[in-house]
């Protein structure tokens, strides 16, 4: 297994000059929260990043006297881009699986994580992630009436059509590499309607005409914190107390 965390994000959305999984919460970048997280179940992950985060990221990754494998995603062409640049990775022939974490999260923990592990060895998944119920929900898992999952669906593309209340990812995916890498080959699939980015929840729907997809419910309000304003920072502090 390895563990891909994609943190190409520039941070202009968020107000910064700097890359926003370098924003800094109770003393600690969040990209260097996550790396203490996943140490124990890989000591040197790969970090996708911009080519203007190149260089800032390396220089705190080594600051913090960690170790990582560095891809640059060219283009902000979006998380499915960034997921597909892993096939540049000097680890990508020998990975079975992989476990990718979004960079801007504030405190997935690893007991949600180790579950996650366990119960997609347990199932032989082909692709699972935890979720928790939520409201209001920014993803929702829609399933069928005999509770398989169709698709992961989001508010930045539904909008007001998605459901207020429901279950939501926490943006943590765990997925066998060469089934989910050939099924993004199909990149019109990904294209997102609003953002004509190739995005990464589009593979769930994908992928669930034929295989049957786990979606967990592991998680909790604190795995499901991210950073995209000072506001989930306030909210985060409120959470951890």
């Amino acid at each position: 297994m390895k563990v891909l965390i994609p943190a190409a994000g520039k941070g202009s959305r968020s107000g910064l000059s700097y890359p926003k999984t370098l924003k800094v919460f109770n003393d600690i970048p969040l990209l260097m929260r996550t790396m203490l997280t996943v140490s124990e179940l890989d000591a040197r992950p790969v970090i996708i990043v911009s080519p203007e985060g190149k260089r800032p990221i390396e220089k705190t990754i080594s600051e913090w006297a960690f170790k990582a494998e560095i891809l640059v995603q060219e283009e902000p062409r979006g998380l499915g881009d960034a997921i597909l640049c892993f096939r540049e990775s000097e680890y990508f022939d020998n990975t079975e699986n992989v476990l990718a974490i979004w960079g801007d999260m504030i405190s997935v923990q690893i007991e949600t994580l180790r579950k996650l592990m366990r119960l997609f060895k347990e199932n032989n998944s082909v692709f699972a992630f935890p979720t928790r119920i939520s409201s209001p929900c920014y993803t929702h898992v829609t399933r069928s009436n005999k509770g398989r999952v169709i698709s992961l669906i989001e508010r930045l593309e539904f909008g007001d059509d998605l459901p207020v209340n429901g279950e939501s990812d926490v943006g943590v995916f765990m997925f066998n590499k060469e089934i989910v890498f050939n099924a993004m080959k199909n990149q019109g699939g990904l294209l997102g309607k609003s953002t004509n980015e190739i995005g990464f929840l589009q593979v769930v729907s994908l992928l669930s005409e034929q295989y049957w997809i786990d979606a967990f419910l592991i998680a909790d309000e604190i795995d499901a914190l991210s950073f995209n304003t000072d506001d989930d920072l306030i909210k985060a502090k409120e959470v951890l107390c």
